[in-house]
């Protein structure tokens, strides 16, 4: 990424990228071992696919997650530690993962593998984001949509065999 976040707008959503970035499960769930690497699986605003990848090579991306601006952004006057504005908003998350070839005929066993991925994710986003101030302060968070897959008949006409789960992070500075 050539251009570095800067103001109350973009901040936030590069805050996001580091913020999941650090998570050890989400290393380990796309297979790299620093939050460096990690970034390359979480994406500001959408996944950029060429038309064409093969099909080897658009599954290759996966997992990943996308990130945007959710609908609210704030900013309010705060009198400590002295007169500021105070921001805060949400921002929204698409995780998506290809189905693992061994799960694509057992759907429960293809939804909790994703949703044990996800669920660690978010769990450790959680607790990573309250502490030293270091990664973006997370007030709370709900989920959008999903799991949702993609019906056969879609998956015949080409799109991949993926699951995709979203959520609204409320956040704000601390």
């Amino acid at each position: 990424m050539a251009v570095a976040a800067s103001g109350i707008l973009s901040v936030p959503l590069d805050a996001m990228r580091t913020l999941i970035a650090a998570t050890s499960a989400f290393q380990t769930w796309v297979g790299v071992e620093t939050a460096a690497a990690a970034k390359a699986f979480i994406h500001l605003i959408a996944l950029n696919e060429a038309a064409s990848l093969s099909q080897a090579e658009r599954e290759a991306l996966r997992p990943v997650a996308v990130i945007g601006f959710g609908d609210d952004f704030h900013a309010a006057e705060d009198a400590e530690p002295g007169p500021y504005m105070r921001h805060g908003g949400q921002i929204e998350v698409v995780f998506e993962a290809v189905i693992t070839a061994a799960y694509t005929d057992d759907e429960a066993d293809a939804v909790l593998e994703f949703a044990n991925s996800v669920g660690a994710v978010v769990e450790e986003m959680e607790s990573t984001s309250r502490g030293t101030g270091t990664y973006l302060h997370l007030v709370g968070y709900h989920k959008t949509a999903g799991p949702g897959r993609y019906s056969p008949e879609d998956i015949a006409a080409g799109e991949l065999d993926i699951y995709q789960m979203s959520f609204l992070f409320d956040w704000d500075e601390c």
